[in-house]
Parts: C-alpha cells; structure tokens; sequence
C-alpha cells in the first residue's frame, strides 16, 4: 500500500511573530518575552504529540490494530515526514486575547500573514493588523524585517551555512529523541470512532503512564497531560487532538507555570495527494510568570490558502522558540 504523507503542525518555514502584551512596563514586558520563548517551547513539544505523520497499513480490513501498536507505528514515521512540512506554505490568523482574573477581556491583538516569495525565498510576511491594512510606516518595517532575513539567508557564507544545517540536524535528533519516550509516558485506549470531515477516524485517548521517568527536560512536561488523538482510519494521520493540563507545568526554571485546566487543541485537513496540512491550533491557559504577573490567555492561530511551493524555492527556517 502506498506510503501517505503527513505534515507536522510546527512548520519550520519563519513564522509569525509573537504579538506583544500591550502596556506592560520595560522590564516586566523582557520578562514576559522570555516566558512566551518558554510557552512557545512547550507548545511545540505538544505539538510532536499532535501530529506524527502518515505509515503503511498495518491492518487488512478485518481486525483493528490496538492502540499502542498504532502510536509506535506513527512514531516510527516521524522521520520520513517532517521534511514534507518544507514543501508547502500557507497563510494564517493569530489571535491572542488576554483577560483579567474576572474574565474580562482585557486586550486583544490579531495579526494576518501570507507568504511571499523574494528572490526565490519564501517567508511569512505579516499583511493586517487587528482587521486592517498595515499603515505605510508597518508595512515599511515589516518590508524591512523581512528583506533582512532573505538577505541573510542568500548572502550566508559556506561555514555559515553549514552551521546552520548542524543546528536543525541537532533539533532533529533531540525531536526524534524526544518522540521515543512517547510511548514510555503515556498509557494509550482506543475510544470509539467518529467522522471528521466526513473520514472515518479513531478516538485514541492518552493518559500519563504511573512510574513513568522522565529522561530529559523537555519531556518532564508530559505526566501533567492528559489528552484524545483522532487518528485517521485509511490514512493513519491525526485528524484532532485536545489535550489538557491535568496539573501545573512549571517551565524554564521557574520563570513560567502553567496552571491545571490549560487545554490545547489542533487539526489539520487532508489535500489531494494524502497530505495533511494545518487547519487550526489553540491554547487556553492560566500562566504564572515568576512573581509578578498573571496572564490569562487564549491564541487561536487559523490556517487557509494551504499550497506546494515551486520547486528549488529557498524556505528561511526558525524554530518556534525564535518566532
């Protein structure tokens, strides 16, 4: 049976930028920086959770496989498909609201991107803000920021460069590293099925696995979630996920925690060819950020004009915590 592909929902093309808090004082806005590179990193290490590609059928029709077998056969394909997510670009939406402890909203900031090409590099360029065009002086800072990062992609020297590849060559194997301890942290049960999007899918709940040890940092964060995987019947890619905190997840050295009841969610959408694409991510979380600020936050980013770039295109990379 052919071999389907699946896209990661963390995709390496450079992303949007973070949208800032708005009236936060100098150095509680540094500090909130840095704590937002911290949630960035965990929500990507969430994310190898949410989605881990497509693999051959391993089943005939006439018995399902259980569900462990069916989480160790998608982690063995998380190698062969996170380069597909080099090939495809999209545009996106993202929604960041903050709310007091009533839950009042407090502010709200929406930032639309697209791609673009330039000189054969393609980069998410941000084109509206909060339901509007950008004005001529953030459309000429924004032209800016993105000519400096083309510019440094097409005039990066060999040893440049070679760094570069050695660095996402290091994140790899710590993603792939990271993927192995999946099936150590969590206890997997099939649920049902359901129809998404009119397929067939399997409800796969995950809860975490009692005297499970954690092997490196990253992944002390897995025993606080707990969370259902909708997983596609034909094509074994993940059509959903929901996962929630079932305690608090201190991050960074204590700098940010994120509170019981933070619930994270994904889905992605199958295209012509079996790839499956990002359609939605969300986080709802209550997160502490050292002593001295609360921020009750939701971010909705929202996926659409999903498309394979031209052949030989030059895609800029940036690891989530850079965005």
């Amino acid at each position: 049976m052919s071999r389907e592909k699946c896209i990661l929902v963390e995709k390496s093309l450079a992303a949007p930028r973070p949208l800032p808090f708005r009236g936060a004082n100098n150095s509680s806005f540094s500090l909130m920086c840095a704590a937002e590179g911290q949630l960035r990193k965990l929500v990507k290490n969430i994310s190898l959770v949410l989605c881990f590609g497509a693999f051959p059928s391993i089943c005939d029709g006439s018995s399902s496989p259980d569900a462990r077998e069916i989480m160790q056969r998608s982690l063995a394909a998380v190698e062969k498909n996170s380069q597909a997510a080099h090939g495809y670009t999209f545009s996106s939406r993202v929604e960041k609201s903050e709310f007091d402890s009533g839950g009042r909203l407090k502010s709200k900031d929406i930032g639309s991107y697209d791609s673009v090409a330039i000189d054969g590099v393609i980069i998410q360029k941000l084109v509206a803000h909060n339901g509007r065009p950008l004005s001529s002086d953030e459309d000429r800072k924004e032209n800016d920021r993105v000519r400096k990062l083309v510019d440094e992609r097409k005039l990066e020297t060999p040893q440049q460069k070679s760094k570069r590849l050695a660095e996402l060559e290091r994140q790899r194997v710590k993603e792939i590293a990271f993927n192995r301890e999946l099936l150590d942290a969590f206890d997997f049960k099939l649920a049902g099925e359901e129809q998404i999007d009119g397929r067939l899918a399997w409800k796969v709940d995950a809860t975490p696995r009692a005297g499970y040890q954690p092997h490196e940092m990253r992944t002390q964060m897995l025993p606080h979630f707990k969370g259902r995987v909708w997983i596609d019947r034909q094509d074994y890619c993940w059509s959903k996920v929901d996962a929630e905190a079932i305690d608090s997840v201190t991050i960074g050295f204590f700098l940010l925690r994120m509170e019981k009841g933070a619930h994270l969610a994904f889905s992605q959408l199958r295209f012509d060819g079996g790839v499956w694409l990002p359609r939605n991510s969300s986080i709802k979380a209550l997160i502490r950020v050292g002593l001295l600020k609360k921020i009750n936050l939701d971010q909705d980013v929202s996926f659409s004009n999903q498309r394979k770039l031209p052949p030989g295109s030059n895609v800029v990379t940036a690891r989530p915590d850079e965005r």
